[in-house]
């Protein structure tokens, strides 16, 4: 089970947390969420934050359905 909440650096440390944010570290995964309810901090902009949280859940449903299915092509 996938759980995506905003970032906040005081779960870091805490098992089973992997951030995969927008850039901040070289280990960075590159799943970055593309969409954000601020100017200038993402691909899309959204109205909201739980919008882009909604937004992000999909879109990254739906990039680990096209891994899944070997089909990255299609995205």
């Amino acid at each position: 089970m996938v759980n995506i909440r905003k970032y906040n650096p005081k779960l870091l440390n805490k098992p089973g947390v992997l951030y995969c944010g927008r850039g901040r570290t070289v280990e960075d995964l590159g799943l970055g969420n593309p969409f954000s309810h601020k100017l200038g901090t993402a691909k899309f902009k959204v109205k909201t934050l739980q919008e882009s949280i909604n937004y992000y859940r999909r879109w990254l449903h739906k990039l680990l359905q096209a891994y899944w299915k070997q089909q990255t092509s299609k995205l």
